[in-house]
């Protein structure tokens, strides 16, 4: 897919790397979770642009590309639905959590 603005893309999400290196270096769980989301929202957005709802788009990347290749014990809607959390309530309560739509995922202490 072409991007537009592919150069301030890529400027961008190195930025991005940079600064979840200084959250991993500096202990900061959840802004590190905030920037992996947003990443992991823009790779989705890439990956299947005609699929106009956010939800659909990022289970549907999370099921093609991190599931497959990673041992976890969720599935595509709990990582929706704890991302969901961390970018709008800066928690891991979401409306799915709350509507017992999902498992909760529990927030380690010490992820370092």
């Amino acid at each position: 897919m072409y991007i537009h603005g592919r150069e301030a893309f890529i400027a961008n999400l190195n930025q991005t790397f940079k600064a979840v290196d200084l959250c991993v270096e500096n202990h900061l769980f959840n802004p590190t979770l905030i920037l992996i989301f947003s990443i992991m929202d823009a790779f989705s957005w890439i990956e299947f642009p005609n699929i106009s709802n956010a939800k659909d788009r990022f289970e549907k990347w999370v099921d093609k590309w991190v599931l497959p290749h990673e041992q976890v014990v969720c599935n595509a809607v709990d990582l929706y639905a704890y991302r969901s959390a961390m970018l709008h309530r800066f928690g891991t309560q979401s409306r799915l959590v709350e509507n017992k739509q999902v498992h909760i995922l529990a927030q380690p202490e010490h992820p370092y």
